[in-house]
C-alpha cells in the first residue's frame, strides 16, 4: 500500500514538472495588454484589441473596460488569434471563447467604439451593427450624456493638446527665470564693478594725500 502511494506522488510530481509553464497576462487598459512569459519574466509581447478603441482609464467607463478584458483573459477557453501585421506597435489581436468574438462583445456591451477604419467591409459591417444596438440599449458609455462621452481618440488628442501647452507654459517660465538670473547677474556684475572703481579712486586719494603730506615735511626742513 505504502509502495503504492509512492509511486502515485512520484507520477503527479512528474506530471507537474513535465507541463510547461503558463504565460500570465498583464492588461494595460481596456484594448491593450501583455503577455509575459512564466519562463523568462523579461520576455513579453504586447497586444492591442483588433476593430475597435475602448475608452482611455481615466474617461468614464475605461475602469469597467479594463476589468472586463481582464476577466476575459483567466477565461481557460480563451482563444487569441493575431491579425496581419499593420506595422503598429503592438500584435492586433481578435479574442474568442467558444468561438464568439470578445472584441465585438466589448463594443455591443458598450465597453468600447467601433473603429473608425476597418478594412473588411464584412467585419465593419458587424462593429457598426453591433455599436448601434448598444446606442439604442444605452449600454456602458452610450449610457452617459454627450458632455461626458468623449471618443478615445479625441480624448488621446486632448490630452496631447494640454500636454504640448503645458510644455510650452513650462519652456515660457524656464526661459523667463533665465532672463532673471542673467539681469541678477548683470546687476551683480555692475556692483562688483563700481565698489571696484570706488575702491580705486579711494586708494588715489589717500596716495595723492600722503604724496602731498611728504611734500609739505620737505617744504618745512628746507
Amino acid at each position: 500500500m505504502l509502495l503504492r502511494l509512492i509511486v502515485v506522488l512520484v507520477a503527479a510530481l512528474v506530471t507537474a514538472c513535465s507541463e510547461p509553464a503558463q504565460d500570465s497576462y498583464k492588461v494595460t487598459d481596456g484594448d491593450s495588454f501583455k503577455q509575459i512569459s512564466e519562463s523568462n519574466e523579461q520576455q513579453s509581447l504586447s497586444y492591442e484589441l483588433a476593430y475597435l478603441d475602448a475608452p482611455e482609464r481615466e474617461q468614464p467607463f475605461g475602469r469597467e473596460a479594463k476589468q472586463y478584458l481582464k476577466d476575459v483573459l483567466l477565461d481557460p477557453r480563451l482563444k487569441i488569434v493575431t491579425l496581419p501585421d499593420d506595422n503598429s506597435t503592438k500584435q492586433k489581436v481578435e479574442l474568442f471563447i467558444n468561438g464568439q468574438s470578445v472584441n465585438l462583445a466589448m463594443v455591443s456591451k458598450g465597453f468600447a467604439w467601433a473603429s473608425l477604419q476597418i478594412p473588411d467591409q464584412k467585419i465593419g459591417h458587424q462593429y457598426i451593427s453591433a455599436q448601434k444596438r448598444a446606442v439604442e440599449n444605452l449600454q456602458g458609455i452610450w449610457s452617459l450624456g454627450h458632455g461626458l462621452m468623449i471618443a478615445p481618440w479625441q480624448w488621446r488628442q486632448q490630452g496631447q493638446e494640454k500636454t504640448t501647452s503645458m510644455n510650452h507654459q513650462k519652456q515660457l517660465m524656464m526661459r523667463k527665470q533665465k532672463e532673471r538670473q542673467a539681469q541678477k547677474e548683470a546687476a551683480m556684475q555692475r556692483q562688483r564693478a563700481y565698489a571696484k572703481q570706488r575702491a580705486l579712486q579711494q586708494q588715489k586719494i589717500k596716495e595723492q594725500q600722503m604724496q602731498n603730506s611728504m611734500n609739505k615735511s620737505s617744504m618745512k626742513k628746507d
